[in-house]
């Protein structure tokens, strides 16, 4: 998969590059150059399917052969919680992305984004740093999605003053050890200020 930039401004880059370099040089975020649609039969074949089944053909449609089956298996295994389709009112439905581990709807995509950096990563090399502010429900997200990755540490930037919930939220996230220590490689570093002092 080749990305760009939503800048414009910038040249495609691969997907390695897009989740370790963050932002796009010209400041933009990545998005995939293209997006095939799916066959029709393939829509169909959806219909009514499990989640984790729509995942894998959705991740397999969209990477194509990038990742080996076992890797493909660690990355639908990130989605390991609840994600229903809820009807509203007759013909009115809405995916819940709130049922993860932090309760946020950026489990989904840190859980994810976690577990596509980790296969990416080479045994043996330097750690990686992961650096996110927040003001809310982002920190702990991301926390929590590269909790027992190896080789990743998770700095989180929170405001001192203000929301408070980030703060707890994280530090939550930090202190979960399992025996294994799997929270040992999360920090937290207020900033001095209030809401998006940190960002």
């Amino acid at each position: 998969m080749r990305v760009v930039s939503t800048g414009g401004r910038s040249p495609p880059v691969d997907l390695r590059t897009a989740l370790f370099e963050g932002l796009a040089p010209d400041g933009g975020l990545y998005m995939p150059e293209r997006l095939d649609p799916l066959a029709e039969e393939l829509r169909e074949g959806l219909r009514g399917a499990a989640f984790s089944d729509v995942a894998e053909m959705l991740v397999g449609h969209l990477f194509e052969d990038q990742f080996s089956d076992s890797a493909m298996d660690t990355l639908i295994g990130a989605l390991d919680f609840p994600v229903p389709l809820i009807e509203l009112a007759d013909g009115v439905r809405v995916l819940e992305l709130f049922h993860g581990p932090t309760l946020a709807f950026k489990d989904v995509g840190a859980r994810f984004m976690a577990r596509l950096i980790a296969g990416y990563l080479e045994p043996g090399t330097a750690p990686l740093t992961v650096l996110v502010a927040t003001s809310g429900d982002t920190g702990s997200a991301v926390a929590h999605a590269f909790l027992g990755v190896e080789g990743v540490r998770t700095v989180v930037l929170f405001p001192e003053r203000g929301e408070h919930s980030a703060a707890e939220a994280v530090h939550h996230v930090g202190r979960q050890r399992d025996g294994s220590g799997r929270g040992r490689h999360v920090r937290r570093l207020p900033g001095d200020g209030e809401g998006g002092v940190c960002e």
